[in-house]
């Protein structure tokens, strides 16, 4: 969807959408907003009170200009459509099925969408898409009571009110072997796969090395170990049980080892006023369920004497650790997201009950000995 609405051939959109996170609205924020600018209008119909639309979707949207409305049933029923409408002069496209605008649900799950592409200059296919407008203009005759606009200065009155839900805010909490997501949705079983993770690239021979600033940390070359690319999206590693031993209401730091070629994958440490160089950027972390926004720490220890040994440090906090299984053998995935859409990286642990396991661990082609437990872990860049 969001290379139509880039393509400058729509000028009037309609979105109905259960569930909304800012995983999905920063993605299609850019064009949305292109349609705007333009002189285009773009409409929303969102779910709320539903534990997951949230505040920071709600404020993605009215940035790109957006009319948002929001439809409450007050829990008696659920909202539940996926349907995004798109309307140029004579062209229409419209998308049925079962994609909400999350990430999840526009580039991770696995959906089932009926795309129409129409040509408005016939009859009986402008009448198709006049009969999803005319859709529209009912729900707002239908419901008065559940529909309403939602403006900027609404979004902090509706989140004390719990219709919007903070994706900073949910909680992830494993208690009694069972995982329980925000929102009231229900529970998910650790055994249930969890199948919302990326579409991995083909494997490819070696490209063009990148290099990023390193903000004056000293030049190091390791030419025997695998480097980040200018294509390179992922970074993938195996966790140990030490990573896995720091779930919220433990004691001590949510840090795991990293290799050092991980310096050219993740943001550009600097020394500050902390004793050794490091770094802060928030990732989108997501479980499958829903995504919060968490701020990770990249740091640096003292180098170590043997090439590839893991003398860096990462931050997860208490909610990544929460999220894998006591004893280790998950493996960490990030993806870098597109610039200036959000979060630097998207996030998951994948277990081993999860179908991506195995194929993520065949990427994992490279191994590391980490500083003072002296635990292999397994790593790859793709």
């Amino acid at each position: 969807m969001s290379g139509r609405l880039e393509s400058g051939e729509f000028h009037d959109v309609l979105i109905f959408s259960a569930f909304v996170t800012s995983s999905g609205t920063q993605r299609l924020a850019p064009g949305l907003r292109d349609v705007v600018r333009t002189g285009g209008r773009v409409r929303a119909l969102i779910g709320v009170r539903n534990g997951l639309t949230s505040l920071q979707a709600v404020g993605d949207l009215l940035a790109a200009g957006v009319e948002v409305w929001g439809l409450d049933t007050g829990g008696s029923s659920l909202y539940h459509p996926k349907i995004y409408a798109l309307r140029g002069a004579n062209a229409g496209w419209v998308s049925v099925g079962s994609s909400n605008l999350t990430g999840d649900g526009m580039y991770r799950n696995i959906e089932t969408n009926t795309i129409l592409e129409l040509n408005l200059g016939t009859r009986a296919e402008l009448a198709t898409f006049s009969e999803i407008i005319r859709w529209w203009d009912r729900f707002g005759t239908a419901y008065p009571q559940n529909t309403r606009r939602i403006r900027t200065e609404d979004i902090d009155a509706l989140f004390r009110d719990d219709v919007l839900a903070d994706e900073v805010a949910v909680s992830r909490r494993i208690s009694g072997g069972i995982r329980t997501s925000g929102g009231g949705r229900g529970r998910l079983a650790p055994d249930v796969p969890r199948i919302s993770v990326p579409a991995l690239p083909p494997i490819s021979g070696q490209r063009a090395v990148k290099t990023r600033p390193q903000g004056g940390l000293p030049a190091r070359e390791e030419p025997s170990l695998p480097t980040p690319t200018q294509q390179t999206r992922f970074f993938a590693m195996t966790l140990s049980a030490h990573d896995a031993s720091k779930p919220t209401g433990t004691k001590g730091t949510s840090e795991l080892s990293l290799p050092r070629p991980a310096t050219e994958f993740f943001p550009p440490m600097s020394v500050t006023s902390r004793k050794y160089p490091d770094a802060y950027f928030n990732v989108r972390l997501n479980d499958g369920q829903q995504a919060s926004v968490v701020e990770y720490r990249i740091w640096e220890r003292p180098s170590g004497e043997v090439a590839g040994h893991a003398d860096l440090r990462i931050n997860v906090k208490h909610d990544t650790v929460d999220l894998a299984t006591p004893g280790g053998a998950d493996i960490i995935l990030f993806e870098t997201t597109p610039e200036g859409v959000g979060p630097a990286y998207d996030v998951w642990v994948i277990s081993q009950n999860d179908p991506n396991h195995a194929a993520l661990l065949r990427r994992c082609t490279h191994t590391v000995v980490t500083r003072g437990a002296a635990v292999t872990k397994r790593y790859g860049f793709f």
